[in-house]
C-alpha cells in the first residue's frame, strides 16, 4: 500500500513549481517512497551513546575572509562590457520568479 497519494505528490509539485502528469507520478512516488524508508531506517538506528552534534563541521573559523576586493579595473571593464544587458556598470538580469 502506497504511503503516498497522488494528491500528495501533485501538491509536492505544484509547491515546487513542477509540472507533474500521471505518467511521472508512479516514478515519483516511488522515488518519494524510497527516501521516506531511508529515513525510517535513519529513525530505528540505536544512537545511544552518540554524541549529539551541531552543524555540519569542527571548523571553528571563516573558510574565506568576507569583504569586498577591487578587481583590476581593465579586468572589470572588460567584464561589464561583456555583459548582455547592463544598467550603468551592473549586470541587469530578468526576473526569476513570476507571480502566479
Amino acid at each position: 500500500m502506497s504511503r503516498i497519494t497522488d494528491e500528495q505528490i501533485f501538491k509536492l509539485a505544484e509547491l515546487s513549481r513542477l509540472s507533474v502528469d500521471a505518467v511521472t507520478t508512479a516514478a515519483l512516488r516511488e522515488d518519494i517512497e524510497e527516501i521516506l524508508e531511508y529515513v525510517a531506517k535513519l529513525n530505528r538506528l540505536d544512537t545511544t551513546g552518540v554524541r549529539e552534534s551541531h552543524g555540519g563541521g569542527t571548523v571553528n573559523g571563516p573558510l574565506a575572509i568576507d569583504g569586498a576586493s577591487e578587481s583590476p579595473s581593465a579586468l572589470r571593464d572588460a567584464l561589464v562590457a561583456s555583459f548582455p544587458s547592463k544598467e550603468a556598470d551592473m549586470a541587469k538580469v530578468p526576473p526569476v520568479f513570476s507571480r502566479p
